[in-house]
């Protein structure tokens, strides 16, 4: 120890140093402490610097030096009291911080925590997942900020001055590419609001080689240039939404390519809606009438069907309302039918002329031409009041031309609608036959009377076929049908009486079907419910038809009513017939419907006063017995019958009823 720690081996050379430590053994001495041998091992291999001269220094006084408050005791038990190092700190790196002095004296480097090789050079995962995932999110919204500034600007440009702006609609539309949903999403919609607002109120054709040809002032040349560039990229625009929902329809649910096809079907939509005259309506049109042939509806389907029905009712002209039929028409004769029913249910609104079958050579029939006469002196105030009425007289033939178009037009669509509506009777399309007897009845005031008698032998048949109640179908499904069949029927005889067009129809097919359903109503227990059931997340898909909202008793009542209300020579035996079967069949029916039969008959017996005999009195009418089992009314014998149904109606445990069947005795 002395050895080491006298000057004489600190002013030692290398040389001198390695043979006084070899020849002492001071490597093998044990009493030696670790440090004091990393300082020796460092002398001898490796050829001491100033710096690393320095540091041994240190590193000797650290562990050698003796505080003064306890020289001249024990040095050995000192040192053995010193705290010793292990193997497993002696690679500890060397951090160059300033040294600290410790309570008992010591001057030492202050502790660093160990950490391995291993943890320094490779982080763990998850510290790269963090780090990276926050770099992204970090890069991304200053990204998509950055873009949608751009967006905003370039668009603000092209809305203040088209003109001059109008080559930015490519930028705007390159900029909407191979970015994200949002950025797409945003992309899309800027796009549709600047279209909305730069097209004009006209829609502009192709020049023809002569006008190209032909010189033209400046102003004119910007003009045409304008008008060439907006439709180029206009028609781009709608190229990109096309290829959207193509791509979004092949991909899975509730994907980005899904979300972004939705966005699409609403751009096309507004724009039909917003500017329906412009270029290219037809290839928007094809996309609408595409989407509506799937069968399952979506939000994008009930979105392009509230678009057509919309179409339909701003619809002045009728041209617009000519080609989506005529596109939904051939649409589904190629899916063969097999489309969903609110399709066929957008032609309900449709508006008509009421007078859609005139000529249109009456207008020359009222006005025939006049002949010259020679001119004659006016006052200037018959001038000018001549003036005032040949303005009003333009804006007349102005809207009568327009009228002229329309029935034009309206006669095509007619014929679109029945002959579709006629193929789904005939043929018996199960999804499409209550929409098709629907629409006929809405329009049956404009069907022409040639085919009335065509038109109902396809009812019978139906009633026949696809309606006839047996024991082995289902009378939810076979009584609804047919009630719709006959009120369908009832109602082209009664429009066309209505507007004094003589008919003679046999309607007696209708009438026993009615009659026979009767009893088969008593044991459906879906009297009072609508006839569609809907799912629980489109129910609202068909409600705004009043057809859909219909009960069963309700179209019974319909039916009832159309009979024997409106025809002025009343059957007294049909009627009796039908009031004594409804007093059957009542008892089983639900509290309502009890109370909305017994309405009828009540306003029944009070329009023919004869009726109420043939309840109050105790003798029977001819010969034989009453048949209530036989469905035809004339066979029945209902003046043979007694009505003790109305002895249990009085014992009804509903006030309401009780009451009412007390009021046929009196």
């Amino acid at each position: 120890m002395t050895h080491i720690a006298s000057k004489e081996s600190q002013k030692r050379t290398y040389e001198d140093s390695k043979i006084f430590f070899e020849n002492n053994d001071v490597l093998q001495d044990t009493s030696i402490t670790f440090e004091a041998k990393n300082a020796a091992t460092a002398c001898l291999y490796f050829k001491p610097h100033e710096r690393v001269k320095k540091e041994l220094k240190t590193e000797k006084k650290r562990h050698f030096c003796i505080p003064q408050s306890v020289q001249g005791q024990n040095t050995e038990s000192i040192y053995e009291r010193i705290p010793r190092q292990f193997n497993s700190e002696k690679n500890t790196p060397n951090t160059f911080t300033l040294p600290i002095k410790t309570k008992d004296g010591r001057i030492c480097l202050k502790e660093t925590q160990n950490v391995e090789k291993e943890e320094l050079a490779k982080p763990s995962n998850e510290v790269l997942r963090e780090y990276s995932n926050k770099t992204v999110q970090t890069e991304t919204k200053e990204t998509s900020k950055d873009i949608r500034e751009t967006l905003a600007s370039i668009a603000q440009k092209i809305i203040e001055n088209p003109e001059e702006n109008i080559k930015q609609l490519k930028a705007l539309r390159e900029i909407t590419l191979n970015q994200t949903a949002s950025i797409q999403r945003l992309g899309l919609l800027t796009q549709l609001a600047v279209y909305k607002d730069i097209i004009p109120g006209y829609s502009i054709r192709p020049l023809t080689d002569t006008e190209k040809a032909s010189r033209m002032s400046k102003e004119t040349k910007e003009r045409r240039s304008f008008e060439e560039s907006l439709v180029f990229n206009y028609y781009a625009y709608i190229c990109l939404l096309s290829e959207t929902i193509k791509i979004g329809q092949k991909s899975p649910k509730n994907s980005t390519q899904q979300f972004l096809s939705q966005i699409s079907f609403s751009c096309v939509c507004h724009l039909l809606l917003s500017i329906p005259h412009f270029n290219y309506r037809d290839t928007l049109l094809e996309i609408i009438s595409t989407k509506l042939t799937q069968k399952t509806p979506d939000a994008s389907f009930i979105e392009c069907k509230e678009t057509i029905e919309k179409l339909f009712e701003n619809d002045k002209e009728g041209r617009i309302s000519f080609e989506i039929v005529k596109k939904l028409t051939n649409i589904i004769k190629k899916k063969n039918y097999k489309i969903n029913s609110a399709v066929l249910n957008t032609f309900l609104k449709l508006e008509f002329l009421s007078q859609s079958n005139l000529t249109v050579s009456q207008k020359d029939i009222d006005n025939p031409r006049k002949r010259k006469h020679e001119k004659q002196f006016k006052s200037k105030k018959i001038r000018k009041l001549e003036k005032k009425n040949k303005k009003i007289e333009n804006e007349l033939d102005n809207i009568e031309r327009i009228n002229e178009e329309k029935e034009i037009f309206q006669g095509k669509i007619l014929k679109l609608i029945f002959t579709t509506y006629f193929q789904i009777l005939q043929n018996g399309f199960t999804n499409l036959i209550y929409a098709s007897l629907e629409g006929v009845k809405k329009f049956s005031c404009l069907i022409n009377i040639d085919f009335f008698e065509d038109l109902l032998k396809i009812l019978k048949e139906l009633l026949k076929n696809k309606f006839n109640v047996e024991p082995n179908m289902s009378i939810k499904n076979t009584t609804k049908g047919g009630l719709l069949c006959i009120i369908t029927a009832l109602k082209l005889l009664y429009e066309q009486a209505r507007i004094k067009k003589i008919i003679d129809l046999d309607l007696s097919t209708f009438i026993i079907y009615l009659y026979s359903i009767m009893i088969p109503m008593s044991l459906n227990p879906y009297i009072e419910t609508n006839i569609v059931h809907k799912s629980k997340k489109y129910e609202n898909l068909d409600q705004d038809h009043a057809f859909n909202n219909l009960t069963e008793i309700d179209m019974f009542a319909e039916c009832f009513n159309h009979i024997f209300y409106q025809d002025k020579n009343l059957n007294l035996l049909k009627a009796s017939a039908f009031i004594k079967r409804l007093f059957t069949v009542l008892l089983g029916f639900p509290e309502k419907s009890i109370l909305k039969s017994l309405e009828l008959i009540q306003k029944l017996i009070n329009k023919h006063p004869r009726l109420n005999s043939f309840l109050n009195s105790n003798e029977n009418y001819g010969e034989g017995v009453y048949n209530g089992e036989i469905d035809n009314p004339d066979l029945s014998n209902p003046y043979l019958s007694f009505y003790w149904e109305l002895v249990l109606l009085k014992k009804h445990y509903s006030p309401k009823i009780s009451k009412i069947a007390n009021n046929f005795f009196r």
